[in-house]
């Protein structure tokens, strides 16, 4: 199934809320895979982690503070451990107007955060 170039796509992941909408979505492929041989592909089941150098990951958020912070604090810890503002200043989320962004991209092995390097 791999070496077929499978594609998984999230067109939309929606939590409505009375603060607003928090909306996910991504899009994963494996175009290495098609490149590895039998045993290769089965020594996968051993090491999954050697798949993310064959892998292509597109995950975009985007929220309102509030509908963040709302969503953030129906996970208890999670909140306490999640300050927006915080997220926001260290470049993992980013604003534009009233609209807060995240988008992380895993491109065969080199991984971006709001279109900064991650290495």
């Amino acid at each position: 199934m791999l070496q077929d170039n499978p594609v998984l796509t999230l067109d939309r992941l929606n939590v409505t809320q009375p603060a607003g909408n928090v909306t996910l979505t991504g899009r994963l492929a494996l175009p290495g895979a098609a490149r590895l041989n039998d045993s290769q592909l089965q020594a996968l089941s051993d090491q999954p982690a050697a798949l993310l150098p064959l892998t292509d990951l597109q995950l975009k958020l985007s929220a309102t503070w509030d509908a963040l912070n709302t969503l953030f604090g129906n996970f208890g810890p999670l909140a306490q451990m999640a300050d927006i503002d915080t997220l926001i200043s260290a470049g993992y989320l980013t604003r534009s107007g009233d609209q807060l962004g995240l988008d992380l991209r895993f491109d065969q092995g080199r991984a971006t955060l709001n279109g900064q390097s991650m290495e």
